[in-house]
Parts: structure tokens; sequence; C-alpha cells
């Protein structure tokens, strides 16, 4: 036995629909959230590394001297986790969720 018939399932998004179809709405909306915390999680893992690696190419020479330097005061690279950051937001503004999602 199948969740729905075959010919009811949407490609684009089958498991919050199939749950639709059962009328398991608080399921339905647990899935499609679990798209956009997992989501979330891949843009913050994404800064997490992003200032290390720009660090690390502006200590081979790559880019300019002050992308490498980091803050006294919290020890972190703080140049490029702002510009990174209003970047990826700006980014995330301008392209579709279902471009992002299928990232």
């Amino acid at each position: 036995i199948l969740l729905v018939p075959i010919e009811a399932i949407v490609p684009e998004s089958a498991l919050p629909d199939a749950f639709e179809y059962r009328q398991v709405l608080w399921a339905k909306y647990f899935v499609a959230s679990g798209a956009l915390v997992s989501l979330s999680t891949t843009v913050f893992c994404y800064l997490f590394g992003i200032p290390r690696t720009i660090e690390a190419m502006a200590r081979d020479g790559l880019l300019f001297e002050q992308w490498g330097t980091y803050n006294s005061r919290t020890g972190t690279n703080v140049n490029s986790t702002v510009l990174f950051g209003v970047l990826t937001a700006f980014l995330g503004l301008l392209v579709g969720i279902d471009i992002l999602v299928g990232i």
C-alpha cells in the first residue's frame, strides 16, 4: 500500500504533498520546514568556512593582505566574514528559492 496513488505524486514536493493527500497536515509542514532549516544550515556552514579560505588565499598572496587579518578583540576575520555575509544575503534576495533549494 502506497501513501498516495502514483498518479497523484507531484515531483517538486512529493513527500509534503503525500502527507497533505492523507490529511496529515502537521507532518506536511514539519517536512517542508525541514527544507528551510537545511538551507539555513548550509548557508551557516558556508559562512563558517569561507573566512578561513579567504585568509589562506590572502596569506598566499592571491588576495589583498587586509582580507587575511584577524580582529585583535574577537580573534576572527571580520573583513571577509562581513563581506561574504553581505554578498550571500544579497544573492539570497536575487535568486529564487527553487534554485536555492536545488543547490
